[in-house]
């Protein structure tokens, strides 16, 4: 028999396949992944407002259990800001700079939580947001045009 024109040929394997489960283990990895974010986000807001600064940003530096499952920096940061938005509000950028330092040094990133100069005198406003080796993550808007004040971890 001869092979028709435009007839699908069968290929060899190429080791690649996983059977399927590549879609079900990134699954798992993302709802672990909003998981963890919303529970640290919990935590952090019910401490923020309860704790000085400097005791929280410790805690959240202290890590005992390592991240199961690493994640790129920036792909954090992506997530925590996609993740803590409530219809159309988010938290401030403090919390949400402090749940993304927290995921980071689960992975035993060397991140540093950087508060803009005027957030100490009303905890409520100015900005805040993480560094790792010098490049910002976030959250949004992040340090552009921002004199950083205070750095932390």
């Amino acid at each position: 028999m001869s092979a028709r024109r435009g007839a699908r040929r069968e290929q060899p394997p190429t080791g690649d396949e996983d059977a399927g489960y590549g879609f079900l283990a990134e699954l798992v990895a993302k709802t672990a992944l909003a998981g963890r974010v919303v529970y640290w986000f919990l935590v952090v807001r019910q401490r923020v407002y309860r704790a000085p600064l400097t005791e929280t940003v410790d805690y959240l530096a202290n890590i005992r259990l390592r991240a199961f499952m690493p994640h790129p920096p920036r792909r954090l940061g992506r997530a925590v800001d996609a993740l803590l938005r409530f219809g159309g509000r988010r938290p401030s950028s403090l919390v949400r700079a402090l749940v993304l330092f927290r995921l980071l040094r689960a992975q035993r990133l060397p991140a540093q939580l950087v508060v803009e100069g005027s957030h100490m005198a009303r905890r409520t406003g100015g900005c805040a947001w993480v560094e790792v080796a010098g490049v910002d993550l976030g959250p949004s808007p992040g340090g552009r045009h921002r004199s950083p004040g205070f750095r932390y971890g």
